[in-house]
């Protein structure tokens, strides 16, 4: 049965495709009861860490555009990553939250991966609705020869891969689980504002 949430977050499980210092996206739409896409404004969409900024400060002066508010504009076919989403991947996982006033049904979400360097899309992924796993899965390496996202479905009877639940998912990583010393992570290109 479909449940009313308030808050859905998406949470890299994984490094991504290959980058061990970042991860991104393109877009992230979630979908109603009735298939329909649930609007959704960037007001609702934040992350944590945030973006590339919040270590760029730290490194040179600037802001980069690839900021939460870049899921939910509807532009996914922008290889200048001028529409995406990028930040640092920081163990034992990156998380991206959309909040909702009202409650609201959520069966599904669509996920488009990170294009400017694939190498920086999600590789693994869990979906949480108001802290509970409801999905846990793979998003495809982006390619040239994609035209949409994948869509991923929760609901009964839906034709989404079969998931069991398992606790152990639901506990955090341990920090010493994945290893790399953050010192090591390289600058990436700043993307400004056009």
């Amino acid at each position: 049965a479909l449940i009313p949430l308030l808050k859905a977050v998406v949470s890299t499980q994984s490094t991504g495709w290959g980058d061990p210092f970042y991860v991104g996206l393109n877009e992230l739409t979630l979908f109603d009861e009735t298939g329909a896409a649930i609007p959704l404004e960037p007001g609702q969409v934040s992350a944590d860490p945030h973006s590339v900024n919040s270590i760029l400060q730290e490194q040179r002066s600037g802001e980069d555009v690839r900021t939460p508010d870049k899921l939910v504009n509807q532009v996914t076919d922008d290889l200048t990553a001028h529409n995406s989403w990028l930040a640092p991947f920081l163990p034992p996982c990156t998380k991206i939250y959309v909040v909702f006033d009202v409650p609201v049904v959520v069966s599904g979400v669509r996920l488009h991966n990170y294009n400017k360097t694939p190498t920086r899309g999600v590789q693994h992924f869990g979906v949480l609705m108001d802290d509970l796993l409801v999905y846990h899965g793979h998003l495809a390496l982006w390619t040239p020869t994609q035209t949409s996202g994948q869509d991923f479905l929760f609901a009964e009877g839906s034709t989404a891969e079969p998931m069991a639940i398992d606790s152990s998912l639901l506990k955090r990583m341990p920090r010493g689980s994945v290893s790399f010393d953050i010192n090591d992570r390289p600058v990436t290109s700043l993307v400004k504002p056009r």
